[in-house]
């Protein structure tokens, strides 16, 4: 039972409302100038906690914990995520077929090997396309198509 419940039935009497800022929480970081301050400002401005958070992003709560105290930094690909999370605007989109390819893969959460594997090529071969240094040309069949089944937008 919510208390403005309990307190209408204790005192229905009393029309009274109260107005005010809610207080700021201890470590509310007023200017974030880290990824782990926004996202401890993201965060308490929610309401939730750091398990709540690291469930929402595929992390350990001990992750969010260590970035939010600038122990350590997010892994490049975990960035966009907490940028989508924080409703962040992303960073410039990818313009080159490498790119575009990287960014993909990662979206899917999928290492250059796994990739590899999953096209049943070589790693290098993926490694290659992902500097610039090869272009797919039969393959890229196979991987629009895995990547359109992924509900990814890829065209080249």
């Amino acid at each position: 039972m919510r208390v403005v419940e309990i307190l209408s039935k204790v005192l229905p009497f009393c029309h009274v409302t109260l107005r005010g800022q809610k207080p700021i929480p201890p470590g509310y970081p007023e200017q974030p100038r880290t990824l782990g301050d926004q996202l401890r400002k993201g965060r308490m401005g929610l309401g939730l906690n750091q398990r709540a958070v690291a469930k929402r992003l595929g992390v350990s709560r001990s992750s969010i914990e260590n970035w939010e105290a600038i122990e350590t930094t997010p892994a490049r690909w975990m960035v966009p995520r907490i940028r989508e999370f924080l409703g962040l605007q992303p960073s410039q989109p990818p313009t080159s077929f490498a790119e575009r390819l990287t960014v993909c893969r990662r979206g899917l959460g999928l290492s250059q090997e796994a990739l590899a594997q999953m096209l049943g090529m070589h790693k290098t071969t993926v490694v290659r396309w992902e500097t610039g240094r090869m272009y797919p040309s039969k393959a890229f069949r196979n991987l629009s198509t895995i990547l359109r089944h992924r509900r990814f937008a890829f065209s080249d």
